[in-house]
């Protein structure tokens, strides 16, 4: 595994069956430069929660409350005594709240739709988006 290095290409050669892959890094007199690599298997690591965001929700911005990210998570925070509201139900959302829910503070889970990966034999509601303000 290299670090600081971004991969601009990957490329299949059916010929014989090899990952071409170039690759952009710095050398060591601080120019950037291309490599250019193969492999027989390439796994893709790009790390998508180093570029996290906030939903694009209105009045988000105007909200006094905490608002923390599972991708920027706040280890510090005391939950004690706080009305919780997880917003989404994707893969942060499926090991995170059932978590939360363990402690003594109330969790809302809001979203738009089940998520793909929870199974149901019934249909459930759909859940309010809009964020959930508490002292």
């Amino acid at each position: 595994m290299t670090f600081n290095h971004r991969v601009v290409q990957a490329t299949w050669r059916e010929a014989d069956a090899k990952w071409v892959v170039s690759i952009a890094r710095t050398s060591a007199s601080g120019e950037p430069e291309i490599i250019v690599d193969e492999c027989d298997i390439l796994i893709s690591g790009t790390g998508i929660l180093n570029q996290w965001k906030y939903p694009n929700i209105e009045g988000l911005k105007d909200y006094k409350g905490k608002l923390l990210h599972t991708a920027n998570w706040d280890e510090s925070w005391n939950w004690e005594g706080k009305t919780i509201a997880a917003l989404g139900s994707g893969a942060s959302a499926i090991q995170v709240v059932p978590q939360l829910q363990k402690s003594e503070f109330s969790v809302y889970a809001l979203h738009h739709r089940m998520q793909y990966s929870c199974s149901s034999q019934r249909p459930r509601p759909l859940m309010s988006t809009s964020v959930v303000q508490h002292g």
